[in-house]
């Protein structure tokens, strides 16, 4: 019988050895990273490359839900998860059976008389173990099959729901599987209903002599399939100066600022006071507009007073072909199209972020207020949403 840390050196090494096809063990976060993103792909289930870093590197004891989530993913699927226990069950039975086969064998192995007799049986006629066993792996056969028609046909559709309001600490958010960007943690609420960013300087898309550079950028994994449904809940927002807004971004890998699509809102100030939602890409540094931007408010008044309102962004993508979409001011009312792309490129991130222009045209800061954008929920659906 092992003990607590040998069922987990091991659980560690298995989830090693599925998860990178190798048994040597080696600290680096791009190994981190891919074991985190292949857990994601099979249980669509986010555990922080964090996590797996603090794990392998024994930086911190390893809570019972990272426990559940790497059991689950050795000897359980998204719909059967499997906690610490029943890995250590699970091993236990491995090695029961091993005995029990051993000891199988040494029995089989015993030398038997010279002066045996010839069985009875013909020696074309199968054994009873032979029909047993030919027996068993046609059940076996059968209930994989019937198994894999469950997952596949029966399954209910992925879903996925974060609520910003049971959003408690940073470390929850790190848990609902989000990564927190160049952070400034004093222009970030948490724990206060929903998470509350704020137009702060910055973006991807930037004046040659600025830097692309986000603060509070909130990135989280794209689910694996290229088949799925993204919706985001902005209650209460209106931009009204100096290209504040808040944007959808997509990514192709964690540290590319040179490929990226960004479906955004915000007013525009350089065509007499606009609220619009409009997508750009960039493609290798080059930024790209595909559709004409869907106005939402001509001549922003900015010395009225300010009458928030209440967006829903959606993003969907079906083998590849991306939708863009809004809602505006009440959940029942219609989606309009905003956009419909087809990226020249594959995308793994999704991100979410406040922004506003760094500076003019004379390189002078733009200094616009930093109007807070309230996060609701976000949801993630499969394809048969």
């Amino acid at each position: 019988m092992l003990d607590e840390s040998e069922y987990l050196t091991l659980l560690k090494e298995k989830v090693w050895s599925k998860a990178i096809g190798t048994k040597q063990i080696v600290f680096e976060s791009a190994y981190y990273e891919q074991i985190s993103h292949a857990i994601f792909k099979e249980l669509k289930e986010p555990i922080h490359s964090h996590t797996i870093r603090n794990l392998y590197e024994n930086r911190h004891q390893p809570k019972p839900q990272t426990l559940k989530v790497l059991s689950t993913y050795l000897i359980g699927d998204k719909d059967h998860p499997k906690t610490f226990q029943h890995w250590v069950e699970h091993l236990n039975g491995e090695s029961k059976q091993v005995k029990e086969e051993e000891s199988v064998d040494e029995v089989h192995n015993i030398p038997e008389p010279e002066n045996k007799p010839e069985p009875e049986t013909p020696k074309d006629k199968p054994s009873l173990y032979k029909k047993h066993k030919a027996f068993g792996l046609i059940a076996l056969t059968l209930l994989v099959g019937c198994g894999l028609y469950c997952y596949v046909f029966l399954s209910p559709p992925t879903e996925k729901n974060i609520t910003f309001s049971d959003i408690k600490t940073l470390d929850d958010l790190y848990e609902a599987g989000f990564e927190l960007i160049n952070p400034d943690t004093d222009s970030i609420k948490v724990g206060e209903g929903p998470l509350v960013l704020y137009t702060l300087p910055g973006d991807y898309w930037v004046k040659p002599k600025e830097f692309p550079v986000i603060t509070n950028f909130l990135r989280h994994p794209l689910p694996s399939d290229d088949c799925y449904q993204i919706e985001v809940s902005i209650p209460g927002f209106k931009p009204s100066q100096r290209w504040q807004g808040y944007n959808f971004y997509l990514m192709v890998n964690k540290e590319d600022r040179n490929n990226w699509i960004r479906f955004s809102i915000g007013y525009d100030s350089a065509h007499s006071g606009e609220v619009k939602a409009e997508m750009y890409y960039s493609q290798n540094g080059k930024v790209t507009k595909p559709c004409p931007a869907l106005v939402i408010k001509r001549g922003v008044d900015t010395t009225t007073t300010k009458i928030p309102s209440d967006f829903w962004m959606t993003f969907s993508s079906n083998e590849g072909d991306l939708t863009f979409e809004l809602q505006q001011n009440y959940s029942w009312e219609i989606k309009r199209p905003v956009c419909e792309f087809h990226p020249p490129f594959p995308l793994r991130y999704f991100g979410l972020s406040a922004t506003q222009g760094l500076t003019d045209f004379n390189g002078q800061p733009l200094n616009a207020d930093h109007l807070p954008v309230f996060l609701e929920y976000v949801t993630i659906k499969g394809c048969n949403y």
